[in-house]
């Protein structure tokens, strides 16, 4: 893709929007928690990046600090406190600012109310973030391979469920054979 045409796509917010899967966990600490921060993924020449350079703080990002995140502890078996927000790019936010956030997210909050409505209510973290997903209309995902730092894309959404519950299994059994 030239210059021109990147730069178009750019200006006009048309990038992939993807999730970045976060497992922020450590076997020392009582608490864990599993983010999806939503990224959008700038198309440039053979490879993808996350688009943060381009675009991640422009106008244009509807997205811009969106996140979905989860906690869990040792003590519970299951993941809880599910919460949809934004991340504000500094700690003092315009009015501009804010009113754009709260639109794009009464937006999401209106289509998972519709699902809860047509498919039920779960308190399966990894579902609920597949319905995140699709409010957002994220096609791909990025994450760790093999306790890699570096963080590689799939570009198959749909198994961004089964890489969440590696992730909520792995921490559980991790406390559990801390825990013996």
């Amino acid at each position: 893709m030239d210059f021109e045409t990147l730069t178009k796509l750019l200006e006009t917010g048309k990038e992939t929007v993807a999730v970045r899967l976060i497992n922020d966990f450590s076997v020392h600490n009582e608490f864990a928690h599993i983010t999806l921060q939503v990224v959008h993924v700038a198309k440039t020449g053979n490879y993808d990046t996350f688009g943060f350079y381009d675009n991640y703080y422009g106008q244009k990002h509807q997205y811009r600090g969106l996140k979905l995140t989860c906690q869990m502890d040792w003590r519970q078996n299951k993941t809880y406190g599910f919460h949809i927000g934004i991340s504000p790019k500094t700690d003092l936010i315009s009015l501009e600012e804010a009113e754009t956030s709260l639109k794009v997210l009464r937006t999401i909050n209106r289509k998972m109310l519709k699902m809860i409505h047509n498919e039920g209510h779960t308190d399966d973290f990894s579902e609920y973030a597949m319905r995140f997903c699709r409010a957002i209309n994220a096609k791909a995902f990025y994450h760790n391979i093999d306790g890699n730092r570096a963080q590689s894309i799939n570009q198959n959404i749909g198994l961004l469920r089964s890489e969440l519950d590696i992730a909520i299994k792995t921490n559980l059994a991790t406390w559990a054979s801390r825990a013996a």
